[in-house]
């Protein structure tokens, strides 16, 4: 799984995205659709050229690079070790010329909600599922993990015991939502969810799939699509909401996940 980090160093910002060969064959085309995407977004939002500084992608030069060049505005590393987006963070006290209370509620509880639901426990257990998500296609151990976050072993378990948990039970729960949302919103098999979740053996994925949620990968699949898709698979009309000056429009729905479109992508 990708994860992305921004910090800023001065007047320096960066995003980082940690794991990204996790992506296999599809990085290429993920790293192009997620960074066009978004300095595309961010200039219609400033109202001008988003003012980036440098990006580095950890694949080689694409035939089609200029294109890159075109749409960045700035210097371009390729095979670069890393994967990372450079900017001039004065661009966070710019104005924003369209902006709306409205939308910005709207993206306040959005985000709020999403929080609430995926981020609870304290710090060591949110720093220990980063590095599960960031490395889930291998085997994590306590000692990979204590070295990680800058402790021994001992140290670690003991933190985990005062948070009222142990190593194995947070490396299951972070395991098993992984398992979960690929379940529910990729179309990968059973067999590939199983390597990216760190089991080198299907067989005993589906036992600790089954003892982490008393049904089989393939039935709760069955039942989570039978849910959501409705919501999931069709473009659907929103409540109509008021605009200040008392008119109307509708708001579309979107798909839940990219993560559907790319997996049906990477198997067509």
């Amino acid at each position: 799984m990708l994860r992305i980090t921004f910090r800023q160093e001065g007047a320096h910002g960066l995003v980082q995205s940690w794991n990204p060969h996790a992506l296999g064959d599809l990085l290429p085309f993920v790293a192009e659709f997620w960074r066009a995407s978004m300095v595309t977004l961010k200039g219609e939002i400033l109202g001008d050229r988003f003012p980036s500084t440098l990006m580095r992608f950890p694949y080689p030069r694409p035939t089609h690079w200029r294109a890159y060049a075109d749409l960045f505005h700035c210097p371009l590393e390729f095979e670069s070790e890393t994967m990372e987006w450079h900017f001039d963070a004065a661009v966070f006290a710019r104005p924003c010329p369209s902006a709306s209370s409205l939308t910005a509620n709207i993206c306040r509880d959005f985000c709020e909600g999403l929080i609430a639901r995926q981020d609870g426990g304290s710090p060591l257990l949110r720093e220990l599922r980063n590095y599960v998500l960031g490395n889930s296609s291998r085997r994590c151990t306590a000692d990979d993990v204590a070295s990680a976050l800058g402790l021994s072993r001992r140290t670690l378990f003991r933190r985990l015991a005062e948070d009222g948990t142990t190593f194995q039970d947070s490396l299951d729960q972070t395991r098993a939502s992984l398992a979960c949302e690929y379940l529910e919103n990729t179309l990968l098999s059973v067999s590939e969810i199983a390597e990216r979740c760190g089991f080198g053996d299907e067989a005993n994925f589906r036992k600790a799939f089954a003892r982490w949620r008393a049904a089989t990968p393939s039935a709760w699949r069955k039942v989570a699509h039978r849910r959501r898709e409705p919501e999931a698979m069709h473009w659907k009309p929103a409540d109509v909401y008021p605009t200040p000056e008392g008119a109307a429009h509708r708001i579309e729905g979107l798909p839940v996940s990219t993560s559907i479109v790319l997996n049906r992508l990477s198997n067509e």
